[in-house]
């Protein structure tokens, strides 16, 4: 069992903001039963590709991928069987994350599965059941992605963000880990990547001593979560500055003759509380809320800090000052499946050299347009809003009709506006599909769609994503 003094120090190295979780399958749960959503994902994975298994006996996803590729069949065949199950399904998430949530000291929690129960828990909880988690992904097959900050940083401004570290469901085909040969694959790339040059602010944060990495429910074998530290700390486990890991796991998941194995090399580096990770949690959440009595004040619509320059292919957001509420909730939508957005939050600036640098940035820099269309842009006579669709359109007069979709993105924001009757739209784009998304709240084909526009634009224009 762990000890009060145990628990007093976790507690103080979550409020120093020196404590980053990796949250795994062990504590991953859904539903109103709280059920752990590996074995469930694992039989409704082998009834999708007809693999033929045992479906009243225990077994591993990696088990149902194994049997399918001895086959014969094609391994991309699995990443979209499990996109479609997890979308299907719609699942909720189930008590142990929304607990685990509810420590509202942990601002970033790396994430080793690939479906979204965690970020929808802390958007629940801490948020409303609103969009506002930030969350983004690593991949070997997509871009690099670094945290949004380093983590005193993260830890100092408003906002939680997901970091799924061994990739995302739904980015793309072989975009996340389902069997051993990916998550191989996984390590090794993300051990090219930490480092200076592409993922400097996870790199930094993972070497300080003073950040202990608390693994919840991870359930790696002996060699593997040895690996797995390894990398991430990138420094050799006996490394005399190496700081303090935990690893929460039961016996039935790290068996004793394995901790005796791990910490043979590792002693005093990587402490073991042999406890199952889901009693571990409801434990963590009470005694932090008995130390932090939760507050009445209301969940708030959470983005990523806009920078004042927009970065190159960056999505451009075209908005009137009185829809910032929707755009808000489109940002942060955006934001949280992995997209790059910008916008400017101050319009009382003025002058030519502030309308170069927006026009510079639409008529070259950005990857996407879109167009926030309202009441209000419908009433304005003349507007920036207006300035800046008349430039996206200047743009477009280069891009073949067929094309211009996917450069400029018009979207309703108001109920009761008809998309056959709107006025103030350049007619550049008249053929361009106008959706409805009431007060910015954009759905998950949109998000995704924006997601793959961005990444084809930077691996055409920028050699890769930046």
């Amino acid at each position: 069992m762990i000890s009060d003094d145990d628990w007093e120090r976790i507690l103080d190295r979550i409020d120093e903001g020196n404590l980053l979780p990796v949250v795994g399958w062990g504590v991953t749960t859904f539903g109103d039963n709280d059920s752990l959503l590996a074995p469930w994902l694992s039989k409704e994975l082998a009834r999708k590709l007809r693999v033929n298994l045992d479906l009243d006996s225990e077994f591993s996803i990696n088990d149902v991928v194994a049997r399918y590729l001895m086959s014969g069949h094609e391994r991309d065949d699995v990443y979209g069987a499990v996109h479609k199950i997890l979308k299907d399904a719609k699942l909720s998430p189930g008590e142990t994350l929304k607990k685990l949530a509810s420590v509202s000291g942990l601002k970033l929690l790396l994430s080793m599965t690939p479906d979204s129960l965690l970020k929808q828990a802390v958007d629940l909880v801490r948020y409303g059941g609103k969009d506002a988690t930030y969350s983004c992904q690593f991949s070997p097959k997509l871009a690099t992605y670094d945290t949004p900050g380093r983590l005193v940083d993260i830890n100092n401004r408003e906002g939680t963000t997901v970091c799924h570290i061994l990739g995302k469901s739904g980015t793309a085909v072989e975009g996340f880990v389902t069997w051993d040969d990916d998550l191989l694959e996984f390590v090794l790339k993300l051990n090219d990547c930490l480092g200076p040059s592409l993922m400097p602010n996870l790199s930094k944060d993972l070497e300080e001593k003073s950040v202990v990495i608390l693994a919840l429910g991870v359930s790696y074998s002996d060699w593997l979560m040895r690996f797995f530290l390894r990398v991430l700390r990138q420094k050799p486990l006996t490394s005399p500055d190496l700081g303090i890991t935990r690893l929460v796991e039961s016996a039935t998941a790290l068996k004793p003759e394995n901790i005796v194995m791990f910490l043979g090399s590792v002693t005093r580096k990587v402490s073991v509380f042999d406890m199952p990770p889901q009693d571990f949690v409801r434990e963590l959440a009470s005694r932090w809320e008995a130390r932090h009595p939760p507050s009445s004040e209301p969940p708030k619509v959470v983005i990523t800090p806009i920078s004042d320059e927009m970065p190159a292919g960056a999505v451009f957001i075209s908005y009137m000052r009185e829809d910032e509420p929707a755009v808000r909730h489109l940002v942060s939508r955006l934001q949280s499946t992995g997209s790059i957005v910008w916008y400017d939050r101050d319009r009382l600036k003025s002058g030519m050299n502030f309308n170069n640098r927006i026009e510079e940035y639409i008529g070259s820099k950005c990857a996407l347009f879109i167009s926030v269309i309202s009441q209000q842009t419908e009433r304005a006579a003349e507007s920036y809003a207006q300035r800046e669709r008349n430039w996206a359109a200047t743009r477009a007069q280069g891009i073949a009709e067929a094309e211009r979709d996917k450069f400029y993105l018009p979207i309703i924001i108001d109920e009761d506006l008809d998309a056959g009757l709107i006025r103030n739209e350049p007619l550049t784009f008249k053929a361009v599909h106008r959706p409805k998304y009431i007060s910015g709240k954009v759905d998950d084909d949109f998000c995704q769609r924006v997601h793959n526009l961005q990444q084809e634009w930077m691996n055409r224009n920028l050699g890769g994503p930046r």
